[in-house]
């Protein structure tokens, strides 16, 4: 079996949303920058502005591609993370628990309680039509 194994997706949803992942992608970036910058101090003696220009070329690749989904059918809810189009973290129960705002007092996101996880999906751009969308299911 991959490691990389998508979820199987009803064809009729409920409701869907595809957004960026902004956890992950601040998450992804610090660590790479981070890297870098450590790197430099390291390798001072020409390497270290390779190092950092190819880690901040490496986060722009990676951080815009870090997405959530979230899908709700009649039967089921599923959270999927990607990164290039591959599912590297997923969940899924039978009903929201509970939605909220994450950040006050400028909501950055929608968490959404999952069998008795926290996930956070959406974006600064979209976290108020996603929790009216979910909180009207």
């Amino acid at each position: 079996m991959p490691i990389f194994n998508a979820v199987p997706v009803e064809t009729r949803a409920r409701f869907a949303v595809d957004s960026p992942d902004p956890v992950a992608q601040c998450g992804a970036a610090l660590i790479f920058l981070l890297t870098a910058v450590t790197g430099v101090f390291v390798l001072l003696d020409g390497g270290g502005p390779t190092l950092l220009l190819a880690a901040m070329l490496l986060a722009a690749m990676v951080c815009p591609r870090l997405r959530n989904t979230l899908v709700v059918t009649d039967r089921r809810v599923i959270v999927s993370k990607t990164v290039f189009g591959r599912v590297y973290w997923s969940a899924h129960a039978a009903a929201i628990g509970k939605v909220s705002y994450s950040g006050t007092p400028h909501p950055s996101g929608v968490i959404v309680e999952l069998a008795g996880h926290a996930v956070h999906i959406g974006s600064r751009k979209n976290a108020h039509a996603i929790h009216e969308a979910l909180n009207a299911l």
